[in-house]
């Protein structure tokens, strides 16, 4: 997936922006785990991959979702529910818990 690092480095330079390639999406899946910080970076992987070049609303929800103070428990959560195949959960609702 080609995705333009100029149009999400504004947006994540203040959560420690990083670039990806195809290889790094699958180690940063690989070593996620459970760790808040690894779960984070595998939902940012996700997101840029997700958008790719032509979303220009991924950088801001992307940044949107990290400013959030749920984000850890909302991607611990998400995490479990996909884990054990319960993707309906993993969807939380726009108005979130």
């Amino acid at each position: 997936m080609r995705f333009r690092p100029e149009t999400w480095r504004p947006w994540l330079e203040p959560h420690g922006d990083r670039l990806i390639s195809r290889d790094d999406l699958a180690a940063i899946r690989e070593r996620a785990g459970d760790d808040p910080d690894g779960l984070r970076d595998l939902f940012v992987a996700v997101m840029v991959w997700g958008s790719g070049a032509t979303d220009g609303c991924g950088p801001w929800r992307t940044d949107a979702a990290l400013s959030d103070v749920r984000i850890r428990s909302v991607l611990r959560t998400t995490c479990a529910s996909v884990r054990s195949g319960d993707l309906s959960a993993a969807a939380p609702s726009p108005t979130g818990p």
